[in-house]
């Protein structure tokens, strides 16, 4: 009888570490596919968006500024400016808007003080920056884009050598 009650409670410990290692992997699935579409959508998202604005600005350049597509978009155009308007003059009446003019104007004042080496230094420093975040975003992409394939594999089983 104490026999057949350890080998019942092995096998329930057997299936619950299963059952564990099940959850886990699904876990690691939904995270490696969720940040892997996550990521890799915003890439294709942005450009596309790049090439369809250039698009846009192309087709209402030969369309000319008096055809009814180039009217529609200028009718948004403005509207969408008076959104901006009216935001800016909420903005204006809470006092932060001059709070940070204030401050970006000192932070202009300053930049303009410098030499003309360190504001060349700087402007070097910024396209550094631009450049840098820029492959590290492409090579985080890659990678988070493995993720998810990764997670599927060991999830499937098949990763077996891989954890």
């Amino acid at each position: 009888m104490v026999v057949a009650v350890d080998k019942l409670i092995l096998e329930v410990e057997a299936r619950t570490k299963e059952f564990d290692n099940k959850m886990r992997n699904m876990q690691n699935l939904l995270l490696g596919m969720g940040l892997s579409f996550l990521f890799t959508g915003m890439s294709i998202k942005r450009f596309f968006q790049t090439m369809l604005q250039s698009l846009l600005e192309t087709f209402m350049l030969v369309e000319g500024e008096t055809g009814p597509v180039n009217e529609k978009i200028n009718e948004l155009r403005a509207a969408i400016e008076y959104a901006k308007w009216s935001l800016m003059d909420a903005a204006k009446e809470t006092g932060l808007f001059d709070s940070l003019t204030n401050k970006i104007q000192k932070a202009v004042d300053w930049f303009n003080s410098l030499s003309e080496g360190t504001k060349s230094f700087i402007v070097t420093l910024m396209v550094l920056g631009f450049v840098a975040g820029t492959v590290m975003m492409f090579i985080g992409g890659l990678l988070l884009f493995l993720l998810g394939p990764l997670a599927l594999l060991k999830f499937m089983g098949v990763g077996a050598f891989i954890s």
